[in-house]
């Protein structure tokens, strides 16, 4: 299971990587097809035809992976919405360098709207070091699935947990506690 989700991942990756450059393809794909039409030997024709096809019909598979890789990322949103929307607890998703992509309302309400922000940057003034703290913990998610640490906080003890969601995606939830020593 874990490779078919890492091979998706990686067809993913290569759409992404390609779709800049895909006007390119395009623009070879025209030439082959206008090289087929004025040709007159009937073999490169249909070399030129079949060529330029091809690449024309990369283009499409291309615009095709990402455009169901975006209908994929907005479904995985909506479910999660539904699953964590409205619980108490802060709770992000992020890709594998940490950018977030969904935050529910409490993580609204405790971190403000984090549009293209980085995980990393949201906790920075919640405790110290967030960024080995979270790579250690996406990295056993990677391992095992999920994860999760209790970390001491300026504000009291935090437990911070994460899951895997696919061979890309993380989901972050923190459970906060309130110091009561002082009370």
């Amino acid at each position: 299971m874990v490779d078919s989700v890492t091979n998706g991942a990686d067809l993913v990756g290569t759409a992404r990587g390609l779709s800049s450059r895909s006007w390119l393809l395009l623009a070879v794909a025209m030439g082959c097809i206008i090289v087929g039409l004025f040709a007159t030997n009937p073999d490169v024709k249909l070399a030129a035809a079949m060529a330029g096809v091809t690449f024309a019909v990369l283009v499409i598979v291309i615009r095709g992976v990402l455009v169901l890789a975006a209908w994929r990322e907005r479904r995985l949103e909506q479910r999660l919405g539904k699953l964590v929307g409205q619980d108490a607890a802060p709770c992000f998703t992020t890709d594998q360098v940490g950018t977030i992509g969904f935050q529910n309302q409490a993580a609204l309400t405790r971190f403000g709207a984090q549009d293209g922000g980085t995980l990393i940057a949201a906790l920075h003034d919640h405790f110290a070091s967030p960024a080995s703290v979270l790579y250690r913990l996406q990295s056993r998610a990677l391992n095992r699935g999920a994860a999760r640490e209790d970390v001491v906080t300026r504000r009291g003890h935090t437990r911070l947990s994460v899951h895997r969601l696919g061979a890309t995606r993380f989901l972050w939830r923190l459970e906060e506690f309130q110091d009561r020593s002082g009370v």
